[in-house]
């Protein structure tokens, strides 16, 4: 759910662009050989500005058994700008997979191609996502990075949800947070997700939440997209 943007520090949600749409955490699963997963989006944040990021386009292919690569990029706006985002490029390989538990490695790279307003400088990112399956319909879903910005100091992430999965429907529930080592506090985010499978290869998505600093809210956030199979 990558679910883009922690630009400047308008948009919170960049950098890690979209994770898991709808989520912000990165579930352990991957595409079959020579699936094309491609995900639509768009987000908006309430804070001190309104501020935009549309569209979010998040490509995943399976080029190899239980391996994904990805290409995630976005145009952004805020403080009157809309300009390209930041381009990233990773590699999923779900390296332990079994009916009740998956274990991914996701070493991703964030790069700027071009000239943008948003551009905070390469970054790299190891995540480890795991996926616990605790009965027919719940499954619980945790993701660890750890990150080494070019320009800031290199810090933790960690995010988790709870997926509820009924029929054509699953509805999510999730907290991530994120270190801040400059300012010494952490990020956190509570968001709730819904994904509606319109048909096997057709899915509508969409999530809503809002992010605190010491226990002060600092945002809404809302996210709304489409998933395609090819």
């Amino acid at each position: 759910m990558t679910q883009v943007s922690k630009i400047t520090g308008a948009l919170l949600f960049a950098n890690f662009l979209y994770a898991g749409p709808p989520m912000m955490t990165d579930d352990p699963f991957t595409p079959e050989v020579g699936e094309l997963e491609v995900n639509f989006a768009s987000e908006i944040e309430n804070s001190e500005n309104f501020n935009f990021v549309i569209p979010i386009v998040d490509i995943n292919y399976g080029i190899y058994p239980h391996t994904q690569l990805t290409i995630e990029t976005a145009y952004a706006s805020t403080d009157n700008n809309y300009k390209s985002d930041g381009v990233e490029v990773a590699i999923k390989y779900n390296f332990y997979h079994s009916d009740t538990l998956n274990i991914a490695l996701y070493p991703k790279y964030l790069f700027y191609p071009i000239t943008t307003p948003f551009d905070k400088g390469k970054s790299y990112e190891l995540q480890l996502p795991i996926s616990l399956k605790l009965s027919d319909t719940i499954e619980w879903v945790t993701s660890l990075s750890y990150l080494y910005p070019q320009n800031e100091a290199n810090h933790y992430e960690l995010g988790s949800y709870l997926a509820y999965e009924h029929q054509q429907q699953t509805y999510f529930l999730e907290t991530y947070m994120e270190e801040h080592p400059q300012d010494n506090n952490v990020a956190t985010f509570f968001n709730i997700g819904y994904f509606y499978q319109y048909q096997d290869n057709l899915g509508i998505m969409g999530s809503i939440g809002y992010e605190t600093i010491s226990l002060k809210k600092e945002a809404e956030v809302a996210y709304l997209g489409i998933q395609v199979i090819f």
